[in-house]
């Protein structure tokens, strides 16, 4: 059925062929061919003629160096920030809800609440 699809449009075609390749580029655990193959994959798609993987490509050069360090291993393991990024939404939450409370306390109680593995020094308000 895909093949099918494929058939009907070089340029799908050609953009699945991209995101193949990105796919098998991301799940790779060598960091210097990641970041070998992701040079040359923004090259073929600036040259792509597509304007959605031009953007991509794009996109993709204005942030390697971000991107290229994201492909780091640390003792085996991806290094990530999904920890932080999660306490992150977890305080836009609490924020969202505490909305329109009058003591700051309250919220802050709460902010504890929702996040009891982090320890934050409270500063003493004067």
């Amino acid at each position: 059925m895909l093949n099918h699809i494929l058939s009907l449009d070089s340029q799908l075609a050609a953009a699945h062929g991209f995101y193949q390749e990105f796919l098998c580029l991301i799940s790779l655990s060598d960091q210097k061919l990641q970041v070998t193959m992701l040079k040359n994959w923004i090259q073929k798609a600036m040259a792509s003629g597509i304007q959605e993987l031009q953007s991509n490509a794009r996109t993709f050069s204005q942030w390697f160096e971000a991107i290229a360090s994201s492909f780091d291993h640390y003792e085996g393991h991806k290094l990530s920030n999904a920890f932080i990024e999660g306490i992150n939404n977890k305080i836009k939450v609490i924020k969202r809800v505490s909305f329109g409370i009058a003591h700051s306390s309250i919220s802050e109680k709460g902010f504890y609440l929702f996040v009891p593995a982090v320890k934050l020094l409270m500063v003493q308000k004067s």
